[in-house]
């Protein structure tokens, strides 16, 4: 994977059924598909991998999306996020707020079944939260 990432700069999407821990920083990806994520060390290999995605816009690692535990390091590794799937069971409010504004390029989250919150607005008035499923979330973002 690193040979291939030093030789194909004009590479944009990659999709991995796993990830190895990189020691190269890939700034000219910008999707990152991780198929597998469902066991411990396949979740710590992307997370300490992420660093090295710069530029990354959209993210969907395994079948459930990201979680509560790593919002953190996804805010801090991908602040130019538009498109990140979250397994929206494990997610709160709160976590939720983090990512918008970690992420300030940050306009869809897709849920594990497919369907997407919809999010911040363009001129980011207060955020409304609006989703399939009966449950409803507001959220109030002052950006200063």
């Amino acid at each position: 994977l690193e040979y291939l990432l030093t030789r194909c700069k004009s590479l944009r999407v990659l999709r991995l059924y796993s990830l190895e821990v990189l020691r190269i920083d890939a700034p000219f990806i910008e999707e990152l598909i991780v198929d597998q994520l469902e066991n411990f060390s396949n979740e710590q290999t992307v997370l300490e991998s992420l660093h090295r995605f710069t530029n990354l816009r959209i993210l969907k690692c395994g079948k459930n999306g990201i979680q509560s535990h790593m919002v953190d390091r996804v805010v801090e590794s991908c602040p130019l996020l538009e498109t990140v799937k979250v397994n929206e069971n494990g997610l709160t409010p709160h976590d939720i707020e983090k990512l918008f504004l970690g992420c300030t390029n940050l306009r869809r989250i897709l849920k594990k079944n497919g369907e997407v919150l919809i999010g911040r607005s363009e001129i980011e008035l207060p955020t409304y939260w609006e989703e399939s499923s009966e449950q409803c979330y507001v959220l109030s973002i002052k950006f200063l």
